[in-house]
């Protein structure tokens, strides 16, 4: 926001200045001579990233002040629980990879996987890091069962793209490239969605 937004915000903040700290309670923050509080009368519209163990609004930023709401008709939302389904069983065994030569493709559920024997992330100390084969394989096994703990979240993917040893980041929005069979999900708070 801009200067025009604080030079109006401010007249309205200074006319409800009070000494008296708003909160009460176990953990009420304590006067401090850089504090000032003000009377809960104004209604501020806020994007923030959720809410830390304390209740307290993590990365909360400024939208404006809502003048068609009370203060007194403000609460905290906060996500609906997610409803119980019933899980099918993770599936028993997988069958056992084809033969094949260095440099092909592998098939898993109809999806062909380049680079195969790619390491994804090191050894469990028996000397042979996990490939990418083997996590599809892995996802085939309990994927019935996994999907319905992810289904409707939004999730952030880890991309390695030269492997365990070179560059990893972070991926939780599309990218030229995604796939059409992900369901992007718009998350409040962030402008562009997520996979």
């Amino acid at each position: 926001y801009g200067a025009n937004k604080v030079e109006a915000l401010l007249p309205k903040l200074r006319a409800l200045e009070t000494t008296k700290s708003p909160f009460t309670g176990n953990g009420a923050p304590k006067k401090e001579p850089e504090v000032t509080w003000l009377k809960p009368e104004l209604v501020a519209e806020i994007e923030f990233a959720g809410w830390t163990a304390d209740g307290i609004v993590r990365q909360a930023a400024f939208k404006g002040l809502r003048e068609d709401k009370p203060a007194r008709e403000v609460r905290a939302e906060r996500p609906a629980k997610s409803a119980r389904t019933d899980l099918p069983q993770p599936a028993a065994e997988v069958k056992a990879r084809a033969v094949r030569g260095k440099g092909a493709k592998a098939e898993v559920m109809g999806v062909l996987i380049s680079n195969p024997d790619k390491p994804l992330w090191p050894d469990a100390n028996d000397g042979k890091p996990v490939t990418k084969e083997e996590l599809a394989r892995y996802y085939e096994a309990v994927g019935s069962w996994l999907i319905e703990h992810i289904k409707g979240r939004p999730c952030s993917i880890i991309r390695t793209p030269d492997g365990i040893g070179g560059e990893q980041f972070f991926q939780r929005h599309a990218m030229p490239g995604t796939s059409n069979l992900l369901e992007l999900v718009k998350v409040f708070g962030d402008k562009k969605p997520y996979l």
